[in-house]
């Protein structure tokens, strides 16, 4: 998690993961900055150009990420400088799944559960990619540099 960060050892290599709330580039600058949040803080994250040229549409249109790179730590200032990135935006669907229903046995039934007929456990990979749309409507837009 996010909130970990303060704790983790300067230059240490990390995986963060949150969703995307600001893209900046700077106009002289060659480094983008993005901003990301999970569900208890934020992670600032460096993307240097040859990074940002492999990883490009990702960093661009993706909703919800996951970074890995190294620390920096500087005072209490903590980027990650990032290597890979991965685009977990499909991920989204699933916040917007209701409970699979669970039909219980009675005692003694050596059937166990019985899952629900209209949704089925683990989730479809057709379930994600239909709830992808839905989600993309639902979720905040971000700020982005143009």
């Amino acid at each position: 998690p996010n909130v970990r960060l303060p704790s983790v050892r300067d230059g240490r290599r990390v995986t963060v993961a949150g969703l995307v709330l600001v893209r900046q580039r700077p106009g002289k600058g060659n480094a983008i900055f993005l901003t990301l949040e999970d569900e208890k803080a934020i992670a600032n994250v460096i993307i240097w150009p040859r990074v940002f040229d492999r990883f490009r549409s990702i960093v661009m249109g993706a909703r919800f990420i996951r970074v890995t790179g190294k620390q920096q730590k500087e005072s209490d200032v903590i980027h990650i400088v990032a290597d890979r990135i991965e685009d977990l935006t499909p991920w989204l669907s699933v916040l917007l799944q209701e409970p699979p229903t669970i039909e219980h046995q009675p005692a003694g039934s050596s059937n166990g559960p019985e899952r629900s007929a209209n949704r089925s456990l683990p989730v479809e990979r057709q379930d994600v990619d239909a709830l992808s749309g839905a989600a993309q409507r639902v979720m905040p837009k971000g700020r982005n540099f143009q």
